[in-house]
This record gives C-alpha cells, sequence and structure tokens, in this order.
C-alpha cells in the first residue's frame, strides 16, 4: 500500500505530540512493508532537508502540480491540522481516499471538512469523538507511545514542564518555581506557539531549547507538570509513565482520559493546591507507589493493538 501523509510539519525537526502520534504511525507501516511518503513545508524541514527518518520518506512541498503527482502515487492519504484544507482539494481532485486525524474539536468545522468526501477520521480520545460527534467513519486510535522508545533511568530530580507556552501553563509553571526554591525546576522550549519566558531570572529553573530526543530531558525529570488549558489527549505523561515518572497536571477531559488512576490532578488556576502535590511527593513511599501507578498506565496502554487497527482502517480505506 502507498500512503502518503501531507502536514505541514513533521520531526526530525518540528517536533510535538500531534506530529509524534502520525509518525509513530506511519513508522509502524513502513516497518510492515508499505510505501510511506511524508510531503511538508519546505521551512519546516529545517536542518534534515528531507530524505528518510526512521523507514519514512519526507519530501518538501513544491508547485501545485509536483503536489498532485504526489496524490496520484498514493493509495490513501492522510492529514491533519494546518494542511486540511489543501488536503481536501488534491484528495478531490485526484479521487483518493482521505484519512484525517483529529486532535482537537475545532479543526473539521474550521475547515469545513464534508464528511461525504472524507474516507474516515482517526479521533485521538474517545471525549474527543463525543466532542465532535462526527455522522462519517470514525475510529478512536490513541496517540501511541512505544515504552521502549522513551524508557530511561532516571537520574535527576527536576519538576519539568515540556513546552513553555501559556496553554501549556508557564506562567503557573514559573510561579511554581518561585514558590518552591528549594526544588529544581526544568523547563524545554517546544516547537509551536509563542513560548513565554520568566518576568525575573530563578536561580532553581533551567531553560533547555526544542528537542527531537526527549529521553535525556525525562532522564533528569523526577515529576512531570502539565497544568495546560486545554490537552486533547497528553502523550509526553504517557512518555514519560514509561520510566514511571509520575505527572501532575490539570484535569482535562484528554488527561483524565490518558493518566486514568495514575494521574494527579489539581486545577491550574490553583497553585496553592499544586504546590501541596509536589511536595506530598517528597515522600519516598508515596513517590513510589505513584511511579507505579505510572508504569501500570504504560502497560495499560500498549500501542501495538492500536497500530494493527490503524493499518486495517487504511486498507479498508484503499479498497
Amino acid at each position: 500500500m502507498k500512503i502518503l501523509a501531507h502536514v505541514h510539519g513533521y520531526p526530525p525537526t518540528h517536533n510535538a505530540g500531534a506530529e509524534w502520534m502520525l509518525h509513530t504511525m506511519l513508522r509502524d507501516l513502513a516497518r510492515k512493508g508499505h510505501e510511506v511518503t511524508v510531503l511538508t513545508g519546505a521551512g519546516r524541514l529545517g536542518w534534515f532537508y528531507g530524505g528518510y527518518f526512521e523507514g519514512v520518506l519526507i519530501r518538501a512541498e513544491g508547485s501545485a502540480e509536483r503536489t498532485l503527482r504526489h496524490y496520484l502515487w498514493a493509495d490513501v492519504v492522510v492529514t491533519h491540522l494546518d494542511r486540511t484544507q489543501e488536503a481536501c482539494e488534491n484528495s478531490q481532485a485526484t479521487g483518493r481516499p482521505l484519512v484525517h486525524i483529529v486532535h482537537n474539536p475545532w479543526t473539521l468545522q474550521r475547515w469545513g471538512v464534508d464528511p461525504t468526501r472524507t474516507a474516515a477520521v482517526v479521533f485521538n480520545s474517545r471525549w474527543l469523538q463525543a466532542e465532535v460527534s462526527w455522522p462519517g467513519k470514525q475510529v478512536v486510535i490513541p496517540p501511541p507511545v512505544t515504552p521502549e522508545d522513551y524508557l530511561v533511568e532516571p537520574v535527576g530530580d527536576c519538576i519539568t514542564l515540556l513546552n513553555c507556552n501559556a496553554n501549556k501553563g508557564a506562567h503557573r509553571f514559573y510561579e511554581l518555581a518561585r514558590r518552591m526554591p528549594e526544588h529544581r525546576f526544568l523547563g524545554v522550549l517546544g516547537a509551536y506557539e509563542h513560548q513565554v519566558w520568566p518576568e525575573a531570572p530563578l536561580r532553581n529553573l533551567q531553560l533547555l531549547h526544542h528537542t527531537q530526543d526527549p529521553r535525556w530531558v525525562y532522564s533528569l525529570t523526577r515529576v512531570l507538570v502539565m497544568p495546560s488549558a486545554f490537552e486533547s489527549w497528553g502523550r509526553t505523561a504517557i512518555e514519560a509513565a514509561a520510566s514511571g515518572i509520575p505527572t501532575v497536571a490539570h484535569p482535562t477531559p484528554g488527561l483524565r482520559e490518558a493518566l486514568g488512576s495514575a494521574g494527579i490532578f489539581c486545577d491550574r488556576e490553583d497553585p496553592e493546591a499544586w504546590v501541596a502535590a509536589l511536595r506530598a511527593l517528597d515522600d519516598q513511599e508515596y513517590y513510589r507507589q505513584c511511579s507505579e501507578k505510572a508504569r501500570k498506565r504504560s502497560r495499560e496502554l500498549d500501542p501495538r493493538p492500536d497500530l494493527d487497527r490503524f493499518e486495517r482502517l487504511l486498507e479498508e480505506v484503499r479498497r
């Protein structure tokens, strides 16, 4: 099967949860013997310049004629987020079936996606499927996380936030660092949206650049924090869980579904609750219990059945 993914950005230069969800799915298809090509914005390739990344061929967008040739090559097309409109237009022009991966409640409506011209929709969570109420063919496939990709031996003691933008709770994160000077905090700059910096330097805070491989970040992390206003799932929490790293999170529907009973939830508008939750984890026995819950949740979210379901969906769409 020939699979084309037309997207605005892609690893290894554009690293965010949606992009790594898609890449994990496409990488699995390539390993199973399918031909997989990603068409993405030339400006997003950065230092990579295109070529193969973990078995997936990455090409830069070019002229409209060149893009249509890619569509004509494919048996099925996959898209999400900022290339939704172009993918809809090109799939209709070439007669290629189109599968949308949906990460938020507004993408399909924003781009006016027509259910009668869409082969299938993949929702990344059950709550999102219920929220959107899509009338066409659909499945739920949570962002697949292969534990071996993220398994580390945590040696650090940092409280960590990945992606320091406003939605992810950067302001709350810096407030926690100010309130808890006895703890070390680690922030990692993200791949999208304006990155928020602390108003003044904090001696217990270190900020790191955007990274392709978060494993070394997890090795420095004792607790992951996700004070996000919106998360449709929460992939980083599951990545961290592979190594037994607990997550303290704002109870968005996606984070509640992703973490289940392994999550430690606090309202992002209640800083006192966050301080109390983080200080409670200083107790070694309580931390051990939370760590084991995280590992158990990682095992529960075995990605293999979902990856197989995605392959079957594309085969069905192709037929």
